[in-house]
């Protein structure tokens, strides 16, 4: 599974997000912790993928935002 990467605007801020849609999937919103991106999350979103839509976002300041 490949995730679609691209910026978002929200509030004049520039957001990264990584996500994955299915029709058939419910959806799940990952959020980091403090101090950490959404790199957190790149040993678990591969054992989450079949079974949920997946929803990532860096918060500004960190990562990719």
């Amino acid at each position: 599974m490949t995730l679609n990467q691209e910026y978002i605007d929200i509030c004049d801020l520039k957001i990264y997000c990584e996500y994955s849609l299915h029709d058939r999937r419910p959806p799940l919103f990952l959020i980091h912790g403090f101090a950490s991106s959404i790199y957190t999350f790149n040993l678990l979103i591969p054992l989450l993928k079949d079974h949920f839509s997946i929803i990532a976002i860096d918060f500004p300041g960190f990562g990719r935002s």
